[in-house]
């Protein structure tokens, strides 16, 4: 969506004095024990932080600022890139507004809170830390694994895994790889389903035409949804494959059933 806005902006010839900005509302925490959308000082450190990517008017050059901004700072922040000044009061404050706040007060379903700047920003590098410890793939770490899920990128020709009779998996919308157009404004890359087995898995490892895209652990039920780069697909039909691993470092290819 965003690509297209830009190619919108590009092809009217009103990019370059564009003010463009994309951000979200909130993350999302998995925390064990935690909620998952709702704040709480355990999982704020998941919860506050969100992207905010801003393309000034006649900007050339990206560049990285760490600046902890308040949702109520956007609109003042905002304004500033356009130079342009208010006649009202406001809430919030852009960064060159002042020095940085220590505290940000949170409008939660269950109660208000306050979260000290410091103690959100330690928060979240611990949950950084657990996903490099945790994550098949997160910045530069890579989870101290082996077998099939320590090689994406690898191909399946080059792997020994012999056809499974007791793990199997369903997916939705397999149909939808079946007919790729790569020219298309959408393109398939989303995986979603389950995998019903006996005994235990160390997790499982995405093949497409060939090539293993990307692995996962799987839930409690067996469900996984993963996201394929867009790179490996081909234009027409593309072979979807499942590799599940086992302790002991063994492989088996999953039979796959089309969930619709």
């Amino acid at each position: 969506l965003v690509g297209m806005l830009i190619d919108a902006l590009k092809s009217q010839g009103i990019f370059d004095e564009a003010l463009i900005i994309v951000t979200s509302d909130h993350g999302i925490s998995f925390l064990p024990g935690e909620k998952g959308r709702v704040a709480t000082i355990s999982n704020a450190g998941d919860l506050l932080h969100v992207p905010l990517f801003v393309k000034a008017p006649h900007q050339v050059e990206a560049r990285t600022v760490s600046d902890v901004l308040r949702s109520v700072d956007f609109v003042p922040e905002l304004l500033s890139y356009l130079n342009l000044e208010y006649p009202w009061a406001i809430d919030g404050r852009s960064r060159q507004g002042g020095p940085q706040v220590e505290t940000i007060a949170v409008i939660s379903r269950d109660a208000p809170l306050e979260v000290k700047v410091q103690d959100l920003i330690s928060r979240t590098e611990k949950t950084i830390a657990f996903k490099e410890q945790h994550f098949a793939t997160v910045g530069r770490s890579a989870v101290r694994t082996s077998g099939v899920l320590a090689h994406p990128g690898q191909r399946i020709d080059a792997l020994t895994c012999k056809q499974s009779n007791s793990v199997v998996a369903s997916l939705g919308g397999l149909v939808r790889f079946e007919s790729v157009a790569l020219a298309a404004d959408r393109i398939p890359t989303r995986l979603s389903g389950r995998v019903s087995f006996k005994g235990e898995l160390q997790g499982v490892a995405f093949v497409v035409n060939g090539i293993v895209a990307a692995t996962s652990e799987l839930g409690d039920a067996g469900q996984f949804d993963v996201m394929l780069p867009e790179e490996l697909l081909v234009e027409g039909g593309n072979r979807i494959q499942i590799l599940a691993q086992h302790p002991n470092g063994t492989c088996e290819q999953v039979s796959i059933a089309d969930s619709v």
